[in-house]
């Protein structure tokens, strides 16, 4: 009573709870905010606060505390993660890929819409309440914890600080950015939100609208939606801890070495070289064709979504008077049946999205649509693999190597102007500050020699 200032007939209700708040605690992984909701909506009448439930929680010597060590490996995991999830991706790009995910986890907001606000343009970017977002989705790896709750798990203590420091480097000052911005706000909801004053408003109120759907969700999926929200705000700290390798062109040589070094083997780059190897051959193989064309993936980092993005394959060009499209897929290393079949079944989807567009240049029986794999090994996946009727659209499929598109290419086109489109479609895109670090030095010493 005395130390939850309660009265005698909720602090008995509290204590007779017990069996309950330990199931809560040991089994389900709950905070205390969390077991306080549900102890609030089981005994009705009176609200409790995770203040109250922890005197108790302290007495079944079932605390819930973040360990330093485990939740640095979390940090530490978030970074590897980034990189791995997003290979080549803006985080505006990242967006389109967290926004696909919360979907199928069950988000019910407009996350792609609040991540974007949240973000901004990038030079508004407000980093304090980044670190905010982050250190309440890092509670989520270890309890069911409300998303936008504050103060349960210490924000105050140095290791928060720490985090702070080496994880957040785009926040340059030596307070603490979640006191600071929380000044004893038990929630960072829309009130809060509201409260903060000029453009920082705008990123709060995202800030506030995520945490608000989050907490909404079932905690598995709050838990893996976390990972990939803290994953992208690893991506937007990345160019500001970590001093970018160089990349240059290379020269004529460094470009035929380029190509010849992908032909020969997987760049073990998770696919970013053999993208723009490919971005390099379509945009080569379109200009030795009169006809004029309509692109799409030109440039699209990786991980981009060709559902999403409503075209046919990684590259795509359609060629109206023709009505012909002929699509690129990128694939390192050995091509499996498994990742044609899901091709195309996305196709499907994709073809129904641009039905209208479609069939306003020809009828579905009229076009001529060519799908082309360029992997390393091709192998037994095109055998008896021809063509396939989609909606009503025939797609033929096309197999080949990195090696025969490239002499193909190099045939079709003289080395001059080979050499244009490989300082605009190679060299260029992996000079971008999200490009990994190892992807750079792998392009460096593959065409360096």
């Amino acid at each position: 009573m005395e130390q939850g200032e309660l009265e005698f007939s909720n602090a008995s209700a509290l204590l007779s709870q017990s069996a309950t708040i330990a199931e809560l605690l040991v089994r389900q992984h709950m905070s205390c905010a969390q077991v306080a909701a549900v102890l609030t909506a089981i005994l009705g009448g009176y609200e409790y606060n995770w203040k109250q439930v922890q005197i108790v929680a302290r007495q079944l010597k079932a605390l819930p505390v973040i360990d330093d060590i485990e939740a640095r490996k979390v940090y530490e995991t978030d970074e590897a993660e980034s990189e791995r999830k997003f290979a080549d991706a803006s985080p505006v790009e990242c967006i389109e890929q967290i926004a696909s995910e919360a979907e199928s986890l069950g988000y019910i907001g407009p996350i792609a819409e609040d991540l974007q606000r949240f973000y901004g343009d990038g030079i508004d970017f407000v980093p304090q309440y980044a670190v905010i977002l982050h250190y309440n989705l890092l509670v989520s790896e270890f309890f069911d914890h409300p998303a936008n709750a504050a103060y349960e798990f210490s924000p105050r203590s140095q290791l928060s600080l720490e985090f702070q420091r080496e994880f957040h480097p785009s926040y340059a000052s030596t307070e603490n950015a979640y006191l600071n911005n929380s000044k004893g706000a038990s929630a960072f909801d829309s009130d809060w939100a509201w409260s903060r004053k000029g453009g920082l408003r705008r990123q709060a109120l995202a800030l506030a609208d995520l945490l608000f759907y989050l907490s909404r969700m079932s905690y598995p999926a709050r838990r893996e939606l976390a990972r990939s929200i803290r994953a992208w705000l690893a991506r937007i700290e990345s160019v500001h801890r970590v001093l970018a390798v160089t990349v240059s062109p290379p020269g004529i040589e460094g470009m035929e070495r380029f190509f010849e070094g992908v032909s020969q083997e997987n760049s073990r780059t998770r696919g970013i070289l053999e993208q723009r190897a490919v971005d390099c051959f379509a945009v080569a193989l379109d200009r030795a064709r009169p006809a004029e064309s309509v692109s799409r993936g030109i440039g699209d980092s990786v991980s981009a979504s060709n559902s999403a993005r409503k075209k046919l394959g990684d590259v795509e060009f359609l060629y109206k008077a023709e009505r012909r499209v002929q699509a690129f897929e990128a694939h390192g290393g050995a091509l499996e049946e498994l990742y044609v079949d899901l091709h195309r079944l996305s196709l499907r989807r994709i073809l129904k999205a641009r039905l209208v567009e479609l069939e306003q240049l020809g009828e579905a029986d009229q076009w001529n649509m060519c799908i082309r794999f360029i992997a390393h090994d091709i192998g037994p996946v095109a055998d008896g693999l021809a063509e396939s009727h989609i909606e009503g659209f025939v797609v033929s499929w096309k197999f080949e190597t990195f090696s025969e598109v490239w002499r193909q290419v190099s045939q079709l086109l003289g080395k001059d102007e080979l050499y244009e489109i490989f300082l605009y479609r190679v060299v260029e895109p992996l000079q971008s500050q999200w490009v990994p670090n190892g992807v750079k030095e792998r392009f460096n010493q593959i065409s360096l020699g």
